[in-house]
């Protein structure tokens, strides 16, 4: 199969993995901690992750811990801000 899914680890660290087969990576990391990552290589929970969710935080663009409500490693734009 092309996808597959993967219940790893033991509690407390314990997560649920959405695989894709072709490309070796993990496409969606649920983890028992409530921590949510799309992205990341084989192995790994959530490193190098395109989105996080961690602790009521997200993070964008490789960033597994992100530090603040939004944490971009990138580049941004904001088109418009209302008050």
């Amino acid at each position: 199969s092309l996808w597959g899914l993967d219940p790893e680890g033991t509690s407390p660290t314990s997560q649920f993995s959405i695989i894709d087969r072709t490309n070796s990576v993990r496409r969606l990391i649920l983890t028992e901690g409530g921590n949510a990552f799309l992205g990341g290589a084989l192995g790994t929970s959530g490193a190098n992750a395109t989105i996080s969710a961690v602790g009521g935080s997200v993070g964008i663009g490789n960033n597994t811990a992100p530090t603040n409500t939004l944490d971009v490693n990138g580049t941004t734009r904001v088109r418009t801000v209302n008050q």
